[in-house]
């Protein structure tokens, strides 16, 4: 008994055009923007005297998402979990900042 076969071809602009939409899709954006430096934690540790500041962070090129991910997480934050009403957006630099001062003390 023969077995039937499936055949199918693909045009090369086809293949080629496939090829540039997935690099577009899922290669990493670089973007131009502030690269974090790491701060000795000695340095924070004593707010009064430091005489090791944390130095400036530094601006370079840094990969991002790529533009599927940034997609996928436009539609999971805005359909799958909108913003309660009254509810405030994180700054990243402020989150989890908590004030070490004892209740009591000025």
């Amino acid at each position: 008994m023969e077995k039937d076969k499936i055949t199918f071809s693909v045009s090369k602009k086809k293949l080629i055009i496939t090829a540039v939409i997935l690099i577009i899709l899922f290669l990493p954006i670089p973007s131009y923007q502030d690269i974090p430096v790491s701060c000795p934690l000695y340095g924070m540790l004593d707010k009064g005297y430091n005489p090791f500041p944390c130095p400036p962070p530094k601006k370079g090129w840094v990969m991002t998402d790529s533009l599927f991910f940034r997609i996928a997480d436009l539609i999971k934050n805005n359909l799958f979990y909108p913003p309660q009403e009254g509810q405030t957006e994180t700054v990243p630099g402020e989150a989890g900042i908590i004030d070490s001062a004892e209740p009591g003390e000025e």
